[in-house]
């Protein structure tokens, strides 16, 4: 994996104009080490490769799944930016976790859009609960760094019904000198 879904090489300080040359870097890491590995091991065989999975990506999307895409994508510009706050974030939770709802009764969330909303409760969700801001991610309510509290990161995992979506926090491990705050200092 690389870029985003590596974490990074960039931390909380990632916007969309740092992630190029990271991805060009590691891509071309990651490329040659998948071709290194994939040349040890036996190619799978011809029915593995090509059984495809059509639920997992649509050809198109019926009207309903694109108003349904709108509102995820709505809901995450809306309450998941840069500048965020707790209502703006719980707002945008509840609208995310009713398509999930939706999608779950009606069997879809395992297709693209079902696993879109995953991903998105799982990113909302997570800058719910972090408590300070970080990088170029600021909360309103909370306009400070806290490395005592949130030196770590924010875990998500899949509950094993496929729907539960559990985030954990795991510290870094590391023990930082935090200078006290004073007056003058943000």
């Amino acid at each position: 994996a690389v870029g985003e879904a590596a974490g990074g090489a960039h931390g909380a300080h990632r916007l969309a104009t740092c992630g190029g040359t990271e991805v060009i870097a590691m891509g071309a890491i990651a490329g040659e080490t998948a071709a290194a590995y994939a040349l040890g091991r036996r190619a799978p065989g011809p029915a593995a490769a090509r059984t495809p999975l059509p639920e997992l990506m649509e050809e198109s999307l019926e009207a309903a799944h694109t108003t349904w895409l709108e509102e995820l994508r709505g809901a995450l510009e809306a309450g998941c930016g840069v500048l965020r706050d707790d209502e703006g974030l719980q707002a945008a939770l509840g609208t995310l976790t009713s398509l999930k709802d939706r999608l779950a009764a009606s069997g879809r969330l395992k297709t693209f859009l079902g696993r879109a909303a995953l991903v998105a409760c799982s990113l909302a969700e997570a800058a719910r609960r972090r408590t300070e801001s970080r990088g170029d991610h600021f909360r309103d309510d909370h306009p400070h760094r806290d490395d005592r509290r949130w030196l770590g990161n924010l875990v998500t995992t899949l509950g094993d019904d496929g729907h539960t979506i559990e985030t954990a926090f795991h510290p870094a491990g590391i023990s930082v000198r935090v200078a006290e705050p004073t007056p003058e200092t943000p």
